[in-house]
């Protein structure tokens, strides 16, 4: 996988320290595992669902390594999720802006862990 690392992780000890993934961010993390089991679950029945799968997992992993386009990611796909599913009606609606909303708010809390000043 990919990741654009900032310039001040080059330098020194930095390169070796690990910098600690946000406890509100844990809640994202998960959140996203067991979206991953749920649609794995479902992928069984509607293989498209495997898409998700791997999206999920793409998204953990990639907010776990405070990747920019994770974060991005992150946020536009758990917006566009309720939009998804109107035509299957309000309470699906409902039930997917809340569920979504478990990932985009502590990935939005956690924003300075994206974005780090030099």
């Amino acid at each position: 996988m990919v990741c654009f690392y900032h310039a001040s992780d080059i330098r020194g000890a930095e390169m070796t320290a690990k910098r600690a993934v946000p406890k509100i961010l844990w809640i994202a993390l998960i959140s996203l595992g067991l979206f991953a089991c749920f649609h794995l679950y479902l992928g069984f029945s509607r293989p498209l669902q495997f898409f998700n799968v791997a999206l999920n997992l793409i998204l953990m992993a990639g907010l776990y390594r405070s990747c920019k386009w994770a974060y991005v990611l992150a946020i536009v796909a758990s917006l566009a999720g309720p939009a998804l599913v109107l035509p299957y009606g309000p309470a699906m609606t409902y039930t997917v802006l809340v569920l979504n909303s478990s990932v985009v708010i502590p990935v939005i809390l956690s924003t300075s862990y994206f974005f780090r000043r030099a």
